[in-house]
């Protein structure tokens, strides 16, 4: 599915700086591509300026004037970026896959259906219920259980 950057600036009632990309996917900030939505909410992180991304900064964020990055200012970029996801990249469009990028220790239970995203750690001895979603970043400790 394709986003334009103004429409998800528009949704978060604020205005776009930079161009109106089109946007098919997430990235986390230090996997940044092309095309794709992602935030920064902490302070002194430099992105990637050269890939023509959509990124929701803070409101005091200072802007590279070089980037090809289109930004979105607002107060809180986790929450903003957590709306959008939601609102435009629904838990229905995924297809059930567990990611290479996933980090899976020994002896893991994991249900029918489930949908392991990029960067994912989970522990040992864990329990995983079917049609599961664990999104980009999330770390599960050993020996959590985590039901349907």
């Amino acid at each position: 599915m394709k986003y334009k950057a103004n429409e998800i600036a528009e949704f978060l009632n604020t205005e776009l700086i930079g161009n109106d990309i089109d946007i098919y996917k997430v990235s986390a900030i230090d996997e940044l591509e092309s095309n794709s939505l992602s935030f920064i909410s902490k302070y002194g992180f430099k992105e990637d300026i050269t890939k023509g991304a959509l990124i929701i900064v803070r409101d005091d964020y200072e802007i590279d004037k070089n980037s090809k990055n289109s930004y979105i200012k607002i107060k809180k970029p986790k929450l903003a970026f957590v709306k959008v996801f939601d609102k435009f990249f629904k838990l229905s469009k995924f297809s059930p896959y567990i990611s290479d990028l996933a980090v899976i220790k020994e002896n893991v239970q994991i249900g029918n259906n489930c949908t392991i995203m990029e960067f994912v750690h989970i522990g040992r001895n864990c329990k995983i219920g079917n049609n599961v979603i664990i999104f980009p970043h999330v770390v599960i400790y050993p020996n959590t259980i985590i039901k349907d």
